[in-house]
Formats: structure tokens, sequence, C-alpha cells
């Protein structure tokens, strides 16, 4: 057990822990917490990662507040933010099968003395979304395993309650009130996710247009609307159960079409938003499209094909109230125009479909 004078340091952490109400606070909070546990050398968080419905899972290390980024080292030869396939960290990944919640592990520094780890995993949903990596020079006793699972059950268990309020309870996306929230610039931190997805790559399109546009650009963030066509006849036709049915399986449609990095919203009943980082034009409507198809081709239970239309507008400083504007009046125009298709603002702009909106004088939000 730990000396009685590290006790009260430990317990003011946990309490400091469970006042924030962000997941990167939160997040912060335990790393400098273990941080703080004696004996401890380093502690990393790792993004646990399946890109667009891959069945290969990855993982990716990631920095997490300033008091880490010094102590963390991250493995021989890799970077910090470099994505590597699980199947390489065989004990992590046998861990993770069995659904278990740590797994300890041996680590070699710099000069090439060898030390004692623990992974602990986040699990979200039954799906392992994290886990916690502390690196220390000795080997770990039954109370030192106690102890550090008893921090990180803490950490576990305020993570869901935050989850359980920023989340919408039937698909697990994202709610309204998490996007009413934001209030952060889409642009900000661009070039540390350029690396995050296959859209996050410079554009590999024949579109001279597309290049010529973004070619000397950041990549760009865009925001897309999504809009279950015909959803109030299937309610009345099928009944509420199955329209939830189908709400849950349109959104497990754009888990898997989208990348981590991407923000997926239930926005109200049966419209979705998502807000998607860094990518060229060209990357972003070849998703849509794609997701516009997934949906087209899936075979709903009972009720059969089920079509979605999507409106989609970039957010190049664009106050959210005129983003959401330009993403809804393409939404709008797709709608009026025989559903099932996808359609940009400024494509729409330019051949006089849709017309300037008065502006907004909201602050700049993204």
């Amino acid at each position: 057990m730990p000396e009685p004078h590290h006790i009260s340091p430990i317990l003011q952490d946990l309490a400091e822990m469970t006042g924030h109400r962000t997941h990167s606070r939160l997040e912060e909070s335990v790393i400098g917490t273990l941080l703080r546990l004696p004996q401890v050398h380093s502690v990393g968080m790792v993004d646990l990662l399946q890109d667009n419905g891959a069945d290969s899972l990855f993982y990716k290390y990631r920095q997490v507040g300033v008091s880490e980024l010094s102590a963390f080292i991250a493995p021989p030869m890799q970077r910090l933010e470099d994505k590597q396939p699980l199947q390489d960290v065989a004990h992590l990944r046998q861990a993770i099968s069995a659904g278990r919640s740590y797994c300890l592990m041996r680590w070699r520094d710099a000069s090439g003395q060898f030390g004692h780890g623990i992974w602990l995993i986040v699990w979200r949903q039954q799906k392992a979304i994290q886990c916690i990596e502390l690196r220390q020079y000795e080997s770990f006793n039954a109370q030192r395993i106690e102890l550090i699972c008893a921090v990180f059950q803490v950490y576990q268990n305020y993570q869901n309650l935050l989850d359980y309020s920023e989340r919408d309870a039937l698909t697990g996306l994202l709610n309204r009130k998490t996007f009413d929230d934001l209030r952060f610039q889409l642009r900000d931190g661009a070039a540390a996710h350029n690396a995050a997805g296959s859209m996050g790559n410079r554009c590999q399109c024949d579109d001279r247009q597309c290049k010529h546009a973004h070619s000397d650009k950041p990549l760009a963030q865009w925001l897309a609307m999504i809009d279950i066509d015909s959803f109030k006849q299937i309610n009345d036709q099928f009944g509420h159960l199955y329209g939830d049915e189908v709400l849950i399986l349109v959104s497990n449609i754009l888990r898997k079409n989208f990348r981590h990095t991407d923000r997926l919203f239930r926005y109200g009943g049966e419209e979705f938003i998502v807000l998607l980082k860094e990518a060229e034009l060209c990357g972003v409507k070849a998703i849509l499209e794609q997701l516009r198809q997934s949906v087209a081709a899936f075979s709903f239970p009972q009720v059969g094909k089920v079509t979605v239309s999507i409106g989609f507008a970039r957010a190049d400083g664009v106050v959210l109230a005129n983003l959401l504007e330009q993403a809804d009046r393409a939404l709008y125009f797709v709608k009026k125009n025989g559903k099932n298709q996808v359609a940009y603002y400024e494509d729409l702009l330019a051949s006089g479909k849709v017309h300037l909106p008065v502006q907004n004088s909201e602050v700049d939000l993204f």
C-alpha cells in the first residue's frame, strides 16, 4: 500500500478529477494523478482506432496536457501521433479480445534498460476506445495494481457519466446539446491531424479546379447535414419501433464511413450532423457519396430500402449559425429536387441554384 503521506494528494486529485466537465480536462486530470504516484516513470494516452469500418484495429499515442509531454516517451522508432496496427502489440490485442480492463507489459528505454508497464483499457459500449499506458522501472505487486486500477476506475466511471450527458440515448452519437455547446474553431490545430485518415491526404483526384482551389491552402473543415428521406412515412407505416431501428442502423453506417477524428451528431429526429476535419473538397464529396450509397444499398429489416439526402458546406471562418444555414440550404435543395443526393453549398451558389443569405453578425465560432 502507498505510504500515508501519499494518500492525501491522491484523494485531492480524485476530488479534482470529478469536478471537470469535458473529456479533455478529465484526461489531463487522470494523467496528472497517475504521474504523481510514487515510482511512476511516464504516463501516456493511446487511442484505439478503427477507421472507415476496417476490420483491423490501430493504436496511436497522443499527448494529453502540458505536464505529460516531458515525461512520456514513445516507443523507439515511433513518433507520437503515428498510427500503428494493433496486431503488433500482442499482449494488448489479447487483453482487448478477452474483454479485460488491464494488462501488464515490458518496455525498454533509450539506454536499453528494461522496465514494467500496465495498459488500462477504456471501454465504451463494449468497445475498446483508448488505453492509458503507465510505465515504471520497478515490477508491479498486487497492492500497486489495486491502487492504479482504483484511480483508473474513478476516471472510467466519471467518463461514463460525461458520455451519458453528451450522447444521444438511442443512437450513441453525440447529441444536440453537445453540438450547441461547441465553441471552438474548426480550423484550429489542422496541421496536427493531417495524418489521421485517408481524407487527410492531399488531393489525388484529376479535378483541376479542386487542385487549384486547395493546393496552397490548409486542409479545410466541413459541416454536413444528413436527413433520412420520408422518415415520417416509415414511422406511420411500420411504427416507431422500426423507425428507431432505422435511426440506429443509419447511425452505425455513419460510424463505419467516417474517421475517428470526425464528430457525429444526432441533431434531432431523423437529422444528423457530421463535422469533418482536414479534408479536400474532392475527398468530402467522395466520402459523403459513399455514405449515401451505403445507406441506399442497405436492406433495413421490414422497412426495406431507405435513402438519405445530404447537404454540406465549408467552414472557412464562418460563424456557426451561417455554416448551419449554408448546409441546411444545400440539404433543402436536395429534398426539393429528388432526394437521395449530395449537394455542396458553394456549387449551388456558383450555379445560381441558391443565393447568398443575409450575413449573421454573431461572433466567429468556427
